[in-house]
């Protein structure tokens, strides 16, 4: 009954969503020759998202309503890794989630393609195809994201086969943050960043979506990182009431530079010029609401961890997840996280950027 509900209503906020950003997108773009191309970009890609969302609306709902009998719902604990972005939180979550015995994390083909269980196991057959044909397709699609993606890489790693943000299924809807990037302004996002006035359905959509990945991993914790999320603990609460917080703690000196270059490469890609100095610092209150939220979280559900600690010395930041949720980790993992602390110490990162080049304020 409720998915039969909600289906619809989800449909209304998809379309309306779209019609929103998409219209507040167009008004943004300069009155110039280049922005010929731009406008094309911009609404090929919107339109894309719009037609993709709403198959997947009508996946995930119409598995509720027509084979409700058949979905358990699983079993499985929750843990969220948060904070602001640039925190760490994808390097703690990729080095937690490669406990493959212990942990169960969606990865990014999963959240744009496959966010029902029959989409789950449609390509679960065509992976198994393709393994019989030594993998040719996803390596083809491997090189054509390196290619790609090349430049952005040095800001954040993307591959349709990494561990992601869950967060990304909201793009069906239109109720992600990461959409900032593509639509709308900062003002469109607001409430969502605060966690107000969000509809039921759009919170619905996305337990049936954990869900799903949950029943194809049975047995095991489901981990997330959202730091899109930080300010909607108490709801993911509501949702999944076992569920567990990480924190991770940086410096609003080095987090809000780092945010910035992604948000300024992704303005010029899409729009062509540089956000303006209002818009950073917009983006600067978001952040330092995100690091209030995740301070204030309580103790007994919440582990709090700094930055600085990850990046020294990885391998402890993830044994204190382990000492937090009661685990014993294997000796495998033990060493492969030893591995990965050896390459941390030689990385230097190809990111690079100054405070100053992107606001004129103090901080």
């Amino acid at each position: 009954m409720q998915a039969f509900v909600y289906f619809p209503q989800c449909y209304l906020i998809c379309c309306g969503r779209f019609l929103q950003l998409y219209l507040e997108a167009i008004r943004q773009l300069p009155l110039q020759l280049k922005s010929i191309w731009h406008f094309s970009l911009l609404t090929i890609l919107s339109i894309f998202s719009l037609l993709i969302g709403l198959v997947h609306i009508t996946f995930v709902f119409g598995e509720r309503i027509f084979f409700s009998w058949l979905i358990k719902k699983p079993k499985n604990s929750y843990v969220y890794i948060i904070g602001a972005p640039r925190s760490g939180t994808t390097r703690l979550h990729k080095l937690t989630a490669s406990d493959e015995e212990k942990f169960t994390a969606m990865q990014m083909w999963e959240m744009f393609f496959a966010p029902s269980i029959i989409q789950k196991k449609a390509f679960a057959i065509l992976g198994k195809i393709d393994s019989i044909f030594n993998s040719i397709f996803s390596r083809a699609i491997q090189k054509i994201e390196k290619f790609s993606f090349s430049k952005f890489n040095t800001i954040h790693s993307l591959s349709l086969f990494n561990v992601e943000e869950d967060a990304l299924v909201l793009f069906h809807l239109f109720y992600s943050y990461h959409l900032s990037f593509l639509l709308g302004t900062e003002k469109s996002y607001a409430d969502l960043n605060k966690n107000e006035k969000i509809p039921k359905a759009v919170w619905i959509y996305y337990k049936y979506c954990i869900e799903n990945h949950q029943l194809q991993n049975p047995g095991k914790i489901y981990l997330a990182k959202n730091p899109f999320f930080t300010a909607h603990t108490s709801t993911l609460k509501e949702l999944f009431p076992d569920i567990k917080f990480v924190n991770l703690k940086r410096d609003i000196q080095e987090v809000a530079p780092s945010f910035f270059s992604m948000k300024k490469h992704l303005s010029n890609v899409f729009y062509g010029y540089n956000p303006s100095n209002k818009k950073y610092k917009e983006i600067l209150n978001t952040l330092k609401y995100w690091q209030e939220c995740g301070a204030k979280l309580p103790t007994s559900n919440t582990l709090q961890l700094a930055y600085t600690d990850l990046k020294e010395k990885p391998s402890s930041s993830v044994s204190k997840i382990y000492t937090f949720l009661q685990l014993d980790s294997s000796k495998k993992h033990q060493d492969s996280l030893l591995v990965e602390e050896e390459k941390s110490k030689n990385y230097i990162s190809k990111h690079k950027y100054k405070l100053e080049d992107f606001f004129t304020e103090s901080l």
